[in-house]
C-alpha cells in the first residue's frame, strides 16, 4: 500500500494515509520505510510531543518550514491569517480554517519544485490547531504531487481520526513472524520452544516481544495469563530505568516534560540535583538517544512511563525544574510548567495562563486558548473572576467546534458566583451553540433571556439577540414565536442604539411579520437601509447574514447581487466557515432563477462544507434544498435519498423549514410523474406539519399544488376550497410571487369561458418576480386549460414557453408533459438529452464558472480552496466531455448557453 502510495505521488496522484495501532506495533518502522522509498522526494518528518500539544501550531510551522519563505506568493487573506497563527505578524484572529486553507497553498506549491512526503509520527501528540489545518489541506489533496502519512496511536482522539481520511490499520505479527522475531532477539532452543506462548502472550506486537526477549524471565512462566500490552511495556521501561540508576526516572520525566530539548534537560537537571552522567547511563540502555541539541526516546512510551511513575509531588518538582531553565521569553512553556508546577490556587500561574490563552485566541488557536483558560480558571481562587475565565474558556472551545467541550465549561462557570455580564454571556454563548449543534427551540429561549439580562446595559447587543431569535424561528417555521418576539424586539428598537443594530432589528421585524403571514416589506426595506447607511458589507460576518436577509424575504433580484458578493468576499477571505449559510441561500436563490446548474453547484458545496464542519443545521437546509431542486429535475432517486436525510436530520435538530422543503420534494416527484393519489398523500402530509408548526406565510403553503392535485383527480370542490384559501393568504400578504401562484389556481378552476383574466393575472404578477419554473408552470397550466377548452392555437404560444423555459432549466418531467400538450396541439418537439454543461458534475461547472469569469487557475483553487492542480485535473475531465481543446472555447459554449 505505501509502495502504491509512493509511486502515485511521483506521478502527480495526491496519497493520504493514516496508520493506527497499538504502542509497538510497528508504526514508526513503517514511517521509516516511507522516508526511505521517498528518496527523491522532499521528505518532511514532524513528530507530535506531549508536552507541546498546548503550544499553538507549532506543529504546523516544522510541517512547512522552508516553504514559509513563499507566504507572499499566497492569495493575501490567507497569507495574513498563517502569519496571524504562527505570530509572524500581528492581525484579527484567523479564521482556523483559512489558516487550513493556507496550509493548502504552501504545500502545493513546494512540491511544484518537487514531489513531496510529509510524514506525521504521534500524530496523536499534534497540538490541534495544526492538526486541523493539515486535515483540511490533506482532505483537498488530489492530482498534485504530495504524500501524507500519519502514524498514530489507536484509541486516542484526533482531528486526523475524526476527518475519515483512509487508515491502515496495523495488527500483530503471526505465530511465524512472531518466531523469527525471536529468533533475531535471541539464541537457543528455549525461545522457540516459548514461541506460541509469546505471541499469545502479546497478541504479536513487535515491540512487546523484543522486550520480554530483552528480559530473562521474559520467555518462563506458566503461559496461562497473557502480559498486557502495553503495560507490561510501560512496566519493562521504568524496571530498565531503574537499573541504570536511582535518578534515571526522574532524569527521563524530565527530557518528557521539556520535550527532548537538550538545553533545557540539562538545565533542569541540574536545578534538581541530577548529574550529567545519568544521560550517558539511560542512552547506554537502549531508552533515549541524543543528536544536536535534541534528546529523543527510542520510544515514545519511555518518556511517559517514566513521568507516570512518578509521584505527584515529584512531577511538580520537575515542571518548576523546567520553568527555571526556560529563557524568560518563552512565556507560553513557562505558564504551562509553572501551571503544572502549582498546588492548588495560583494567581500568577493564572495570570499567565490567560495571557496565553489571550495570544492563543488572536492566532486562531481556539483549542489551545480554551486549554489555557480552563486551566487558569481552574488555579483562580476569586469565584467571579474564576467564573469569567471558565465562560471565556467556553467560547474558544466552542470556536474551535468542540460543543460538548464548551458546555461542560459553561456548567462549570454557572456552579459559582457570577456578574450580570457573565450571566448575560452564558445565556448568549448557550444560545449560539444550540443554534448550531442543538435544540432551536431551547435556543430562541436562551437568546430571548440573554435579550431580556443585555436590555438594561447593552441595548444594541440586546437587539441582536432578540434578531437572532426572530431567525431561529425562521428554522422553526414558528409563526406565533415570531410574533411574541416581534413586540421585544420593536420595544428594544424604542431605545437609543446604533444605526447597525436598528438595521437588524427592523429587518427581524420585518421576518417576524413575513412569518406571521403578513407583508413586513416595509420593515425589510428599512433595515436594509440602515445597515447600508452604516456602511455595513457581506464581509463583515453578522452584517453578511443580514444584510441579504431584507432583499431575499422580498424575493427582489438584488439578493442574487448581494448574496454572490458575500460569497466572493468570503472566499476572498477564506471564510470557511461563514461559507455553508450563505452559499444554500444563494444555491435557493439561484433555484428560483434560470440558473439551476450554479444552484446544483452551491447547495452540494454548501452541504459538503456544512458536513464538514459540523454545521448540521446548514447541512439540512443545503440537503432539502438540493431534493426539492433534484425533485423538479426528475432525479428521482437522488432527490429522494436527500429529502430522507435532510427529514432525519431536522427531526433531530427541529429544523422545520427543511422539513417543509423535503416534503415539497417528495410531494414535486409524485406530481411531476403523474402519481396523483401519491401526491395528494405528500402534500397533504405537508399540510398537516405546517399546519401543526402553526405556520402561516403563505410562501411556504403547497395549497396551489394541492388544488392541482385534486383537480385532476376529479375533485373540483376540494380543490376550489383549497385554492379559496390560499387566495385569502396571498392577498393578506399582498405579495407578486404568491398572488401569481394563487391566480394559477383560479384559473384552473375557472370555466371555459373565464379562462383568460385569471391566467393573465398570474402572468402579470410573474413577470414582476424572477422565478422561472413557476411562471412556466403557469404557462403549462394554461395552456393546457387552452387545449382542453378547444383552443389549440391560442395554447401553442404559452405551451411552447414553457416547454423552452423547462428545457433550458433541465426540468425534465415538466418538459416532457409540455411537449405531449403541444403535440396534442398539432406542433411536435424533440426534447433535448444531457448536453453540454449537464454533463458536467457541481464541481466541475464552479471551477468552469470561475474560470469563464476571467480567474486565473490559481484564483479559482483560493476561491475554491483546492490547488492549482486540483483545478486543472477537473477542467481536462470538463474539456474531455464538452469536446473541446481551450478556455476560450469554454467561454463561448457557456456565454452562449451551450
Amino acid at each position: 500500500m505505501l509502495d502504491g502510495l509512493v509511486a502515485g505521488a511521483r506521478l502527480g496522484r495526491s496519497g493520504v494515509l493514516v496508520v493506527v495501532g497499538e504502542p509497538g506495533i510497528g508504526k514508526t518502522t513503517l514511517l521509516d520505510y516511507v522516508a526511505a522509498q521517498a528518496d527523491e522526494m522532499t521528505v518532511v518528518r514532524v513528530a507530535g510531543a506531549e508536552a507541546e500539544r498546548d503550544l499553538p501550531f507549532g506543529a504546523l510551522a516544522l510541517a512547512l518550514g522552508p516553504a514559509l519563505s513563499d507566504l507572499d506568493l499566497l492569495p493575501d487573506p490567507q497569507a495574513a491569517a498563517l502569519r496571524t497563527a504562527l505570530a509572524l505578524d500581528a492581525g484579527a484572529p484567523p479564521d482556523r480554517f483559512a489558516v487550513g486553507a493556507a496550509t493548502l497553498g504552501m504545500l502545493t506549491r513546494r512540491a511544484e519544485q518537487r514531489p513531496l512526503a510529509l510524514i506525521l509520527d504521534d500524530a496523536h501528540h499534534l497540538d490541534r490547531p495544526s492538526a486541523e489545518a493539515l486535515v483540511f489541506a490533506a482532505r483537498r489533496l488530489v492530482a498534485d504531487p504530495i504524500l501524507v502519512v500519519a502514524a498514530m496511536r489507536d484509541g486516542l482522539p484526533s482531528p486526523l481520526r475524526a476527518a475519515d481520511l483512509p487508515e491502515l490499520a496495523l495488527t500483530g505479527l503471526d505465530e511465524p513472524g512472531t518466531a523469527a522475531l525471536l529468533r533475531a532477539q535471541t539464541s537457543g532452543p528455549t525461545a522457540l520452544d516459548r514461541a506460541a506462548w509469546v505471541h499469545r502472550a502479546t497478541g504479536g506486537n513487535p515491540l512487546a516481544i523484543v522486550e520480554l526477549a530483552r528480559e530473562s524471565t521474559g520467555l518462563g512462566g506458566s503461559g496461562l495469563e497473557p502480559v498486557p500490552v502495553p503495560s507490561a511495556l510501560a512496566e519493562g521501561f521504568v524496571r530498565r530505568a531503574d537499573a541504570v540508576g536511582p535518578d534515571a526516572t526522574t532524569f527521563l520525566a524530565l527530557v518528557e516534560a521539556a520535550a527532548g530539548d537538550l538545553r533545557v534537560v540539562l538545565a533542569g537537571a541540574s536545578v534538581l540535583g541530577l548529574e550529567t552522567s545519568v544521560l550517558a547511563g539511560v542512552e547506554a540502555a537502549g531508552l533515549v538517544r541524543t543528536s544536536g541539541d535534541r534528546v529523543a526516546f527510542t520510544h515514545p512510551l519511555v518518556g511517559s512511563s517514566a513521568y507516570a511513575s512518578l509521584t505527584s509531588d515529584r512531577q511538580r518538582e520537575v515542571h518548576a525544574a523546567v520553568v527555571a531553565a526556560l529563557p524568560r521569553n518563552d512565556t507560553v512553556r513557562r505558564a504551562w510548567h509553572g501551571a503544572a508546577a502549582a498546588l492548588g490556587p495560583d494567581a500568577e500561574a493564572a495570570a499567565a495562563l490567560e495571557e496565553v490563552g489571550a495570544d492563543a485566541r488572536r492566532r486562531g488557536a481556539y483549542a489551545v486558548a480554551a486549554s489555557a483558560l480552563e486551566r487558569a480558571a481552574q488555579l483562580t481562587d476569586d469565584e467571579e473572576q474564576r467564573g469569567d475565565r471558565s465562560v471565556s474558556a467556553a467560547a474558544a472551545a466552542f470556536d474551535a467546534g468542540d460543543a460538548a467541550w464548551a458546555i461542560r465549561l459553561l456548567d462549570e462557570a454557572e456552579a459559582g458566583g457570577l456578574s450580570a455580564p457573565t450571566r448575560t454571556r452564558i445565556s448568549a454563548l448557550r444560545a449560539a451553540i444550540a443554534t448550531r449543534s442543538g435544540s432551536l427551540a431551547e435556543a430562541r429561549t436562551m437568546l430571548v433571556t440573554a435579550a431580556r439580562e443585555a436590555a438594561g446595559t447593552d441595548p444594541d447587543r440586546a437587539v441582536e439577540l432578540a434578531s437572532d431569535a426572530v431567525d431561529v424561528c425562521f428554522y422553526l417555521a414558528d409563526g406565533d414565536g415570531a410574533r411574541q418576539l416581534r413586540h421585544l424586539v420593536e420595544s428594544l428598537l424604542t431605545q437609543p442604539i446604533s444605526d447597525r443594530a436598528a438595521g437588524i432589528g427592523q429587518l427581524a421585524v420585518g421576518m417576524a411579520q413575513v412569518l406571521d403571514g403578513e407583508d413586513g416589506s416595509e420593515r425589510l426595506r428599512e433595515g436594509t437601509r440602515l445597515l447600508g447607511d452604516a456602511g455595513a458589507r457581506p464581509a463583515e460576518g453578522l452584517e453578511a447574514h443580514w444584510l441579504v436577509l431584507g432583499p431575499m424575504f422580498l424575493r427582489d433580484e438584488g439578493a442574487s447581487r448581494l448574496l454572490l458578493r458575500a460569497v466572493d468576499e468570503a472566499r476572498a477571505r477564506a471564510s470557511v466557515g461563514a461559507l455553508p449559510h450563505l452559499l444554500y441561500h444563494l444555491a435557493r436563490d439561484e433555484a428560483t432563477t434560470d440558473r439551476w446548474s450554479a444552484a446544483e453547484s452551491d447547495y452540494s458545496e454548501a452541504l459538503a462544507l456544512a458536513e464538514e464542519l459540523g454545521q448540521s443545521t446548514d447541512q439540512a437546509m443545503a440537503l432539502a434544498g438540493l431534493a426539492w431542486l433534484e425533485a423538479r429535475r426528475g432525479d428521482e432517486e437522488s432527490s429522494r435519498d436527500h429529502a430522507t436525510r435532510a427529514v432525519a436530520l431536522a427531526e433531530a435538530r427541529q429544523v422545520v423549514i427543511a422539513r417543509v422543503w423535503a416534503g415539497f420534494a417528495l410531494g414535486d416527484i409524485e406530481l411531476a410523474a403523474g402519481r396523483m393519489e401519491e401526491a395528494l398523500e405528500r402534500y397533504a402530509s405537508l399540510v398537516a406539519l405546517i399546519d401543526s408548526a402553526r405556520i402561516r406565510d403563505v410562501d411556504l403553503s403547497p395549497a396551489p399544488e394541492l388544488a392541482e392535485v385534486l383537480l385532476r383527480m376529479g375533485d373540483a370542490g376540494g380543490a376550489a376550497t383549497v385554492a379559496a384559501g390560499h387566495r385569502r393568504q396571498a392577498e393578506t400578504k399582498g405579495r407578486p410571487w404568491s398572488l401569481a401562484r394563487t391566480w394559477r389556481g383560479m384559473g384552473l378552476l375557472a370555466d371555459d369561458d373565464d379562462i383568460d383574466p385569471p391566467f393573465r393575472t398570474a402572468l402579470a404578477f410573474h413577470a414582476e418576480t424572477p422565478d422561472w419554473f413557476e411562471t412556466a408552470r403557469t404557462q403549462l397550466a394554461y395552456g393546457s386549460r387552452l387545449r382542453r377548452a378547444r383552443r389549440r392555437v391560442d395554447a401553442r404560444e404559452p405551451l411552447t414557453d414553457a416547454y423552452q423555459a423547462f428545457e433550458r432549466l433541465g426540468a425534465r418531467p415538466w418538459a416532457a408533459a409540455a411537449a405531449d400538450e403541444l403535440a396534442a396541439t398539432g406542433v411536435t418537439v424533440a426534447p433535448h438529452g444531457a448536453e453540454g454543461l449537464d454533463l458536467l458534475t457541481p464541481r466541475e461547472r464552479q471551477i468552469v464558472q470561475l474560470i469563464v469569469d476571467g480567474r486565473t487557475t490559481r484564483e479559482a483553487a483560493g476561491a475554491l480552496f483546492l490547488s492549482p492542480k486540483t483545478v486543472e485535473y477537473h477542467l481536462r475531465h470538463v474539456y474531455t466531455k464538452l469536446g473541446i481543446t481551450s478556455r476560450r472555447e469554454l467561454a463561448d459554449l457557456v456565454r452562449s448557453g451551450g
